[in-house]
């Protein structure tokens, strides 16, 4: 009886330290996550966390891996802000961990299927989450899908190039620090480093929000299209604290916008005279920019209620139909 106890006892603490180390994995690819969703955020074109993504989940097991990509969303939703967009990273990532984890072992001996499928998944990303624009309406939401195919046709396609090129040499690397008897206390001290990296990144996006909120000027160039014909371009200043486009825009007289509420937030009904009568039929008024950070983050903007800007971002808005 007392042998078997013994037994007992030795197996829970053995199995301690594996549940330690599980949790620090996952730790680890949060933070790596983060880091780099975060830090390509500023590259155009550049979407590298559906390979980080399908990095992880070939190489750690699929909880962990799935696990880690919802910690990330998580995360992600914290220094993002609760929009039905930001919502969609903690739908689609995870979902990517497991469907690329349960393939795993088909994956691991088609190497270019999964390449292939690196850049489709990078490319999906860009259209899925234009998904809550079904909020508004259905010939939106297939303008906007149909609007971000550009930038998700070149991400898809850099994505899989990406995959081709790295993938093998960082997966052997990561396979040799799994297989380290001091993985553990490494994997700790990852974890606490990509924590405090995050942290660093989170502390400046706030700190260079708060910036823009007291700033007492902010100037954006601001194009106006009206059904392919140009209508406005020019800077446009607000002397106000503003830290979003629906904030900015209600307060640049000089475009007479007009906005209203709606399930996600504030919608653009008018600007410049130009209004929108019917919301199922058209045209609606869309928005895309080529140098603001949430925008090429994610391949398109958000609502304009959740979208944070900056001085000297740009924005063109076109006035069109299906």
């Amino acid at each position: 009886m007392k042998t078997k106890q013994k037994v007992m006892r030795n197996k829970s603490l053995s199995a301690s330290p594996m549940k330690a180390k599980e949790l620090c994995y996952i730790a680890v690819m949060a933070a790596i996550e983060s880091v780099v969703f975060t830090s390509f955020s500023f590259v155009l074109y550049l979407e590298c966390i559906t390979f980080t993504i399908v990095l992880f989940a070939m190489c750690f097991e699929t909880k962990q891996a799935v696990l880690g990509a919802i910690v990330f969303s998580i995360v992600n939703l914290s220094m993002q802000g609760v929009t039905p967009w930001s919502m969609m990273y903690c739908l689609i990532y995870p979902l990517y961990s497991l469907f690329i984890g349960i393939s795993k072992p088909f994956l691991q001996k088609h190497y270019w299927l999964l390449c292939f499928l690196c850049g489709c998944l990078s490319f999906l990303t860009g259209q899925l989450v234009q998904i809550p624009f079904l909020l508004i309406s259905k010939k939106i939401t297939i303008l906007y899908i149909l609007a971000g195919l550009k930038i998700s046709c070149i991400q898809g396609c850099l994505s899989a190039f990406c995959c081709m090129i790295c993938y093998q040499p960082i997966h052997t690397i990561l396979k040799k620090l799994q297989g380290v008897l001091l993985m553990g206390k490494l994997c700790k001290l990852l974890a606490i480093c990509c924590i405090l990296f995050v942290s660093g990144c989170t502390n400046k996006e706030i700190s260079e929000t708060a910036k823009s909120a007291s700033q007492e000027t902010i100037t954006l160039h601001i194009v106006v299209n009206k059904e392919g014909e140009e209508i406005f371009n020019k800077n446009v200043s607000v002397k106000d604290h503003v830290t979003t486009l629906a904030d900015f825009l209600e307060k640049a007289n000089e475009l007479k916008v007009e906005m209203e509420d709606s399930a996600y937030g504030k919608k653009i009904v008018s600007i410049l005279g130009v209004k929108t009568k019917d919301w199922q039929k058209g045209p609606w008024w869309l928005y895309e920019s080529s140098n603001n950070e949430s925008c090429q983050a994610s391949g398109q903007c958000d609502a304009a209620s959740a979208l944070k800007i900056k001085d000297g971002d740009d924005f063109t808005f076109n006035f069109q139909g299906m």
